[in-house]
């Protein structure tokens, strides 16, 4: 990719991020790839509201995720559940709670890139603050 990536957690297992503050990506800010039981709880992640394509927070191809009250304020999207890996890993069973987000396109988006499944996923007492859409589902893959 011509722009890294802020952090990376990547065919990860047990991984915890917490009180932990990512500002100004150039990419996607925080991208959580093929993992699984991974634990993010106070986050605040920002990054430049004109700047394109800087996501929040990816979950992609992971299972059993959860953020929790956590502050994400992006010019791209917010949260976005996606599966990238060519359909070999699914996303099941992740929760994003008590959150506030804020976004210039969608709050919380689903897709984009579906490659493989994506069940179990909860999203509870979420604010959502100067966003084009609240929930975008992108679904144009084969998952």
């Amino acid at each position: 990719q011509c722009r890294p990536r802020l952090v990376g957690v990547c065919e990860s297992s047990g991984v915890q991020i917490t009180e932990m503050a990512l500002r100004d990506s150039a990419f996607w800010t925080l991208h959580v790839r093929d993992s699984e039981h991974v634990f993010m709880r106070g986050l605040v992640v920002e990054g430049d509201m004109n700047f394109p394509n800087n996501d929040g927070i990816d979950i992609d191809g992971s299972s059993n995720v959860t953020l929790l009250q956590s502050y994400v304020a992006t010019a791209d999207d917010a949260v976005c559940i996606k599966a990238t890996s060519g359909g070999e890993r699914a996303v099941r069973h992740v929760l994003v709670s008590n959150c506030t987000l804020r976004s210039r396109s969608a709050a919380v988006k689903l897709g984009s890139e579906t490659k493989a499944d994506m069940t179990n996923i909860t999203f509870s007492h979420l604010k959502v603050l100067d966003s084009n859409r609240g929930l975008a589902i992108q679904l144009r893959d084969h998952g």
